[in-house]
C-alpha cells in the first residue's frame, strides 16, 4: 500500500514538471522574441533595459543565464552611464546570487543599487531592494540588520499603500518572530500577509506565506491545521515558475511528513527537490535538504545517518556564512548523541545551540521589535495630541464665529432701525440657523473629547497591564532559568560520574547517586509539565471541556502516580472522598490534585500522615489536603500564590520545589470556578483547600 501511494504521489509530481516544463516554454518564448529585437537595436538604453529583461525571464529557467545577461546589462550601462538600467542589474544580479548561495555579493549589488534609486527617487525600487536586503540578512548573523531592514520597508510601504510589499514585510516580520519562538506573533504577521494581498494577485505570492504557518504549525504539533494548510500548498504548486521556490516548498512540505511519520512521503518530496538542486546549484536550499533528510531519520531512529546529513548541513550553510537555522540544528545533533549514548557529545551540541542563538542577537532583536511597537505607540499619541490641537482650534473659531455674529447683529440694529421689523425677522431666523450649527458644532466636539478621554484611559490601563505582565515575565523566566538548570547539572554530573569511575564507587555510593539522579529527573519532569501548562493558559491556547465528574475515581486517579512517592517515605495515605459528582475540566482539575498531593508529600516527615478527605457545602464540594509535615509561616503562606514572590523550599528528604506548582493550581482552580485556600501552623503541618461547583442535573 505504501509503494502504491509513493507511486501515486510521483505520478502527480511529474504531472507538475510537465506543466510547469510547458510554462518555462512560454518564458523562452519571451526570450528568444527579446533577442531577435536585439539583433537590430541600435540603442545601447534599450540594450541595457532587454538585457535586463532577458534576465528577469531567466530568472524563473536558469539562474546562471539570469546572471548572466544581467552582468551584460550592468557593463553597458556603465559604459553608457545609463543609471537607471545599472540599478536594475545590480538588483538583478543580487537576486540570481541569491539564489546561488552567494549572499555577500548579493549585500553588495543590492547596496550599489540604492544610491540611484534615491538619486531618482524611485520610492518602490527602494522599497524592493530594501526587502532584498532584509531576506539576504535573514540567513547570515546579522538577523538585526535583517530587521532594520525590513521595518524600513515598512516606514516606506506603509505611505505608498502597497499592499504586494506590505504582505511580503509581514512575511519576513513572521518568519523573525518564528526564529524568536514567539508562535502567536509569528502566525499573526503571516496571517497579516495573507490577508492583506490585493485579491487579484497571483496565488503564488502568497502560497509560501502559508507553507511558513503550516511549518509553524508542525513545530508546535498542530498537525491537522499544518495538513490543511500543505494540501492548499500542494494544489498550487503546479503554478510555480520559480525552480527556487518549488525546491523550498517540497523540503517545507517534507517537515509535515516526517513528523506525522509517514515516511515514504517525506522522502518523495525531498528525492524532488534534490532533483532541482543537482540541476540548478541552489546552495541554500540544499543546506535546508540536508537539515530536513537529519530530521528525516532521526525520527527513524537512525541517529548516526542523521548526524552525518547534520553535519553537512553545518558545512554547506558555513560555506555561505548562512547561521539563521544553526541554534535548531544543533538541538537536534544533541537529541540524536542522546539518544546513542554519548552525552558529551550532546552537551557540547547543547552549548552549541545557545552559542548559536546568543550569535544570532536574539535579545536585540527582541528589543528591537519592542522599540519598534513603542515608537508606533509614541506615533499614535503624537496624533491624538495633534488631534486636541484641531479640536481647541475648531473651538477657538467657533467662539470667533459667535463673536462675528453678535457685532453683526449690534451694526444691523444700529443700521437698519428703520426696517427694523423686516430686519428684527431676518435677525431672528439668522441667528436660529446660527444657533443650530453652534449646537451641533458643539455636540460634536464634546463627543470627540468623551472619545479622546476614553481612548487616554484604555491606553494609560494598557499600559499599566504591560508593566505587570513584564514584570511577570521576568521573574517568570528566571525561575525557569534557575530550576531547570539546577537538576540538569546534578544529573549531567552524577551520570558522567558513575560512567567514568563507577568500580571506585561502592553498590550503597552508587545507589545514592541514583537516587540523587532519580529525584532530579522527577523534578525536572514535574517543572516540564507545569510549564507547559502555564504556558498554555497564559497564550490563551488552553481550551477547558467542562463536564460532569465523578470525584472520587478522579482524586485516586489523580494522586495515582504519586503514590510511589509517599510509599518511599513510608507515609500513610488516607482518603475519604464523598460519592458527588462535580463540573469542571478534568485534566486540569487532574493538575490541580496531583500538585496539592506532591507538595504533600514533599513536605510530610518520614512515616508521617496525609488525609485527603472532603465536605459538601452549598452547590460545591470541599477536597482537603492536610499533611503532618513542616508547616508554613506566615511569610511563606503570603507568598505561595504570587509570580513576584520566591517560595521555594526543601522537601523533608531535600526534594526541591519549582515555585510555580501552587501558582498553576490557583490559576486552574478559578477557571474552574473554583477556590483555593490554605491554613498552617509552622512545624505542625498544613492544609490545602479547593471547592470546585458541584454538577447540577
Amino acid at each position: 500500500m505504501k509503494h502504491l501511494l509513493r507511486k501515486n504521489q510521483s505520478f502527480a509530481i511529474f504531472l507538475l514538471f510537465l506543466f510547469i516544463t510547458n510554462i518555462q516554454a512560454q518564458e523562452q518564448r519571451i526570450i528568444d522574441s527579446l533577442h531577435t529585437i536585439n539583433a537590430t537595436e541600435d540603442s545601447p538604453e534599450k540594450l541595457v533595459d532587454n538585457y535586463n529583461l532577458i534576465a528577469y525571464s531567466y530568472g524563473n529557467i536558469s539562474t546562471d543565464s539570469s546572471l548572466k545577461y544581467s552582468r551584460l546589462a550592468r557593463d553597458l550601462a556603465q559604459s553608457r552611464q545609463y543609471n537607471h538600467g545599472l540599478a536594475v542589474s545590480y538588483s538583478y544580479i543580487a537576486r540570481a546570487s541569491m539564489q546561488h548561495g552567494y549572499l555577500l555579493d548579493a549585500i553588495t549589488n543590492f547596496k550599489l543599487s540604492l544610491p540611484i534609486y534615491w538619486e531618482e527617487e524611485d520610492s518602490l525600487n527602494i522599497l524592493d531592494t530594501y526587502r532584498g536586503l532584509s531576506y539576504v540578512y535573514s540567513y547570515g548573523k546579522n538577523q538585526k540588520q535583517s530587521l532594520i531592514y525590513n521595518l524600513k520597508s515598512l516606514d516606506i510601504a506603509l505611505p505608498l499603500k502597497d499592499s504586494v510589499s506590505l504582505s511580503t514585510i509581514y512575511n519576513n516580520l513572521g518568519a523573525i518572530y518564528m526564529h524568536l519562538r514567539n508562535y502567536e506573533a509569528s502566525v499573526s504577521n503571516f496571517q497579516k500577509s495573507i490577508d492583506i494581498m490585493p485579491e487579484n494577485a497571483p496565488i503564488t505570492d502568497v502560497i509560501p506565506t502559508y507553507s511558513n504557518i503550516a511549518v509553524v504549525q508542525v513545530e508546535h504539533k498542530r498537525f491537522e491545521e499544518a495538513n490543511k494548510n500543505f494540501n492548499y500548498v500542494k494544489s498550487h504548486l503546479h503554478k510555480f515558475l520559480s525552480s527556487y521556490m518549488k525546491a523550498y516548498l517540497f523540503t517545507s512540505i517534507s517537515t509535515y511528513y516526517t513528523e506525522t511519520e509517514k515516511f515514504d512521503s517525506a522522502f518523495m518530496y525531498l528525492d524532488s527537490a534534490k532533483q532541482i538542486i543537482d540541476t540548478n546549484h541552489y546552495i541554500q536550499i540544499e543546506s535546508r535538504y540536508y537539515r530536513r533528510l537529519g530530521e528525516l531519520y532521526l525520527k527513524q531512529n537512525k541517529y548516526k545517518k542523521s548526524l552525518a546529513y547534520f553535519d553537512k548541513c553545518i558545512a554547506l550553510s558555513k560555506s555561505i556564512e548562512m547561521n539563521e537555522e544553526f541554534s535548531a540544528i544543533y538541538r537536534k545533533k544533541s537529541e540524536a548523541y542522546s539518544k546513542i549514548g554519548d552525552h558529551t557529545k550532546a552537551f557540547e551540541s547543547l552549548q552549541l545551540a545557545n552559542q548559536s542563538l546568543d550569535s544570532l542577537n536574539h535579545n536585540n532583536i527582541a528589543n528591537l521589535l519592542s522599540e519598534y511597537e513603542i515608537e508606533q505607540q509614541i506615533k499614535d499619541e503624537l496624533k491624538r495630541k495633534r488631534l486636541e490641537k484641531e479640536l481647541l482650534e475648531q473651538k477657538l473659531e467657533n467662539e470667533n464665529i459667535r463673536a462675528k455674529s453678535k457685532l453683526r447683529m449690534a451694526i444691523g440694529g444700529i443700521i437698519l432701525l428703520i426696517l427694523i421689523f423686516v430686519i428684527g425677522i431676518f435677525y431672528f431666523l439668522r441667528v436660529r440657523k446660527n444657533n443650530a450649527l453652534l449646537k451641533s458644532q458643539h455636540k460634536l466636539i464634546e463627543e470627540q473629547k468623551s472619545q479622546l478621554e476614553e481612548n487616554i484611559e484604555k491606553l494609560e490601563l494598557n499600559e499599566q497591564n504591560l508593566k505587570v505582565l513584564n514584570a511577570t515575565k521576568d521573574k517568570f523566566f528566571s525561575i525557569i532559568a534557575h530550576d531547570l538548570k539546577s537538576p540538569f547539572t546534578a544529573i549531567i554530573g552524577f551520570t558522567d560520574e558513575l560512567k567514568n569511575n563507577y568500580k571506585e564507587y561502592s553498590d550503597p555510593e552508587r545507589m545514592n547517586m541514583l537516587h540523587i539522579i532519580a529525584n532530579n529527573s522527577q523534578l525536572t519532569f514535574k517543572l516540564l509539565e507545569n510549564l507547559l501548562a502555564w504556558a498554555n493558559s497564559q497564550s490563551g491556547h488552553l481550551n477547558l471541556n467542562k463536564r460532569k465528574l465523578e470525584l472520587e475515581p478522579l482524586v485516586k486517579e489523580s494522586i495515582s502516580a504519586y503514590l510511589g512517592a509517599a510509599a518511599l517515605k513510608e507515609i500513610d495515605v488516607e482518603t475519604s472522598i464523598e460519592e458527588a459528582d462535580i463540573w469542571g475540566d478534568k485534566e486540569t482539575i487532574k493538575i490541580i490534585i496531583s500538585n496539592l498531593f506532591n507538595n504533600a508529600t514533599k513536605y510530610c516527615h518520614q512515616k508521617g500522615e496525609i488525609n485527603i478527605y472532603s465536605k459538601l457545602k452549598k452547590g460545591h464540594i470541599e477536597i482537603h489536603f492536610k499533611d503532618s509535615g513542616i508547616g508554613m509561616s506566615q511569610d511563606i503562606m503570603d507568598g505561595l500564590f504570587k509570580m513576584e514572590k520566591n517560595v521555594q523550599r526543601m522537601g523533608t528528604s531535600d526534594e526541591k520545589g519549582t515555585g510555580l506548582g501552587l501558582i498553576l493550581c490557583q490559576e486552574f482552580i478559578h477557571k474552574n470556578n473554583g477556590d483555593i485556600g490554605v491554613k498552617s501552623t509552622e512545624g505542625e503541618g498544613s492544609e490545602f483547600c479547593i471547592s470546585l461547583p458541584l454538577y447540577m442535573s
